[in-house]
């Protein structure tokens, strides 16, 4: 039976199992929910995941949630089945040392990437409010400090574990997000170990593969037309959408979606009133 992955693709912690399961060269099939609201219903809390959350994957009967959980659950099954690709090491204590460096990734690494991330692209969007600086740069000073030991770590080594792991695929979603932000790149080209490694994880097929298929389902439709007058129609629509529609639209999408990963509270009086904006549009 075809394993079944609930997430949506563009997302980081589905981006995850996706390299995973191209890795391993596992068939699967992507079921993505009919909309954020949908995670919340009773029946997906129930069934799928209690928290309402993505992603959610099904190996037949079996039913198992979170990212890491998933990709470790993948690894230990289907390793060697399809290719030779070993993302979880046999030994025992190599494979303590990836989960060593996946805790590192965890604690260290993600949490300054993920702040900058906030700052550079949701508080303006959701918020209305201007990046703050000062945030932005106490976490790219944090960020440049595990950077600066992930330099030492991979000293003579390809990898974080010498050989390429779950500890190495685990940093490249929310990686990829930050380093296409031009006035952060440095970050990583700036320390020779850290951008061979960076430059090296990209090159890999089913990472490649994975945000290349990303970007060209969300970045390169392409729908400009070459007649002036429709150009002219078309700005006067963009403008519409971004000035009545986008605004509530985001805001909900926040509400329903962000929240929760930046330890806030979900506000139902904020979805109410875009939801009334949005329904006068």
């Amino acid at each position: 039976m075809t394993i079944k992955l609930i997430g949506y693709p563009a997302l980081g912690p589905t981006t995850k199992v996706i390299i995973t399961l191209k890795e391993l060269g596992i068939p699967y099939e992507l079921d993505p929910p009919a909309s954020f609201q949908s995670l919340k219903d009773d029946d997906y809390i129930k069934n799928k995941h209690p928290f309402g959350k993505i992603p959610v994957l099904f190996d037949g009967d079996f039913r198992i949630t979170e990212s890491r959980a998933i990709c470790r659950y993948l690894a230990s099954k289907y390793q060697g089945k399809y290719n030779d690709t070993i993302l979880l090491p046999n030994d025992v204590h190599q494979a303590s040392l990836v989960d060593q460096y996946i805790s590192y990734e965890s604690f260290y690494y993600d949490p300054p990437l993920s702040k900058i991330v906030y700052q550079e692209k949701v508080a303006k969007k959701f918020f209305d409010k201007d990046p703050d600086l000062e945030v932005i740069k106490e976490n790219r000073e944090e960020l440049a400090k595990v950077l600066d030991v992930f330099e030492k770590l991979l000293e003579g080594k390809e990898y974080l574990n010498g050989e390429y792991s779950l500890a190495d695929l685990f940093i490249c979603p929310n990686t990829n997000y930050v380093y296409c932000i031009d006035t952060h790149s440095d970050l990583w080209d700036s320390r020779p170990n850290v951008k061979n490694w960076w430059n090296r994880l990209c090159n890999r097929d089913s990472i490649k593969t994975t945000f290349e298929e990303i970007k060209s389902k969300y970045n390169n439709t392409i729908l400009v037309t070459h007649d002036i007058r429709e150009v002219g129609l078309v700005e006067q629509f963009i403008s519409y959408e971004s000035s009545y529609d986008d605004t509530p639209v985001s805001k909900i999408v926040f509400q329903e979606l962000y929240v929760n990963y930046i330890g806030s509270t979900l506000d139902p009086a904020i979805i109410k009133q875009d939801r009334e904006k949005l329904m006068k549009f």
